[in-house]
């Protein structure tokens, strides 16, 4: 049976302005786990939430033998893209237990993970035994995220005023997409994605926060895209393939999240796919 716990796992400061990080841990009551996916969610760094993985997920993990953890992290704008994924690499060194473990996020979530796994060299005694990125991205194709999106260009018009409304004054770490969705819609209609969680020159924002200048990955990587992505290209998706040594499969679909139709045969296969790759590093 499928059983989760909640557990605070540190409190951050940005900005004079607090906050609790929280995991929740989803175990299957009647199988001992042999191995610890830490999961970070999407939402473009503007939204999410640490439980939006479907049901499916959780319970095709569990049963396979693995525990879920899903991680809060601060989100933009009050949280830069250099505080995010300090957050992300505090919660991800907090784990403490003898099971080997994955890093997997989804979209920004995967973003953060792919980041997360540079900081790790191939003789560290604590690192990943790999990384599970499902569409997400390294920023190593150029213009995408800082031009309109044509997609979001098709959905009602949101005028910049939304982020003081909705953001404030707090340090947000759990933002619901039925209130918060549209702020990252705004950043895509309007091409300002990036500047709200960086805003240091462009220069330092392609050493430091994508993987242009990294060659190598010392973790094996297993990714997933979808060829129609409307969110982030399949040209993104090309480029990491391009770059790295991979596991990858490949999605025949028009969604950027396609696996939360949870009836698609390939969302079967996708996470088929992923418990394998674990088993086999384990």
């Amino acid at each position: 049976m499928l059983q989760s716990i909640d557990i605070q796992i540190n409190q951050i400061s940005i900005n004079n302005k607090t906050a609790d990080i929280r995991m929740t841990k989803y175990i299957d009551s009647e199988i001992p786990p042999k191995a610890s996916i830490l999961y970070f969610h999407g939402g473009g760094l503007l939204y999410g939430t640490r439980n939006d993985l479907p049901l499916l997920h959780l319970e095709s993990f569990t049963q396979a033998g693995f525990q879920v953890l899903c991680y809060d992290y601060p989100l933009a704008p009050k949280a830069q893209i250099g505080e995010v994924l300090q957050s992300v690499l505090d919660s991800i060194h907090s784990y403490n237990e003898s099971l080997p473990f994955f890093l997997f996020g989804r979209s920004a979530g995967a973003y953060l993970t792919l980041l997360a796994a540079t900081k790790f060299n191939a003789d560290d005694n604590f690192k990943p035994n790999g990384i599970i990125s499902f569409y997400g991205y390294g920023f190593l194709t150029d213009h995408w995220y800082e031009i309109p999106n044509s997609a979001y260009l098709k959905m009602p018009h949101i005028t910049p005023e939304i982020i003081p409304t909705l953001y404030a004054d707090t340090l947000i770490t759990h933002a619901p997409m039925e209130g918060y969705y549209s702020a990252y819609i705004y950043a895509r209609q309007s091409g300002k994605w990036k500047e709200l969680f960086y805003q240091g020159r462009d220069k330092f924002f392609y050493t430091d926060f994508t993987l242009r200048l990294c060659d190598k990955i010392n973790i094996p990587l297993f990714l997933t895209h979808a060829t129609g992505d409307p969110d982030v290209p399949f040209t993104e998706f090309k480029a990491l393939c391009d770059k790295y040594s991979v596991q990858r499969f490949i999605a025949s679909s028009e969604m950027h999240d396609f696996d939360r139709d949870e009836s698609a045969v390939q969302t079967t296969e996708l996470l088929q796919h992923t418990i394998d790759f674990i088993n086999n590093l384990i």
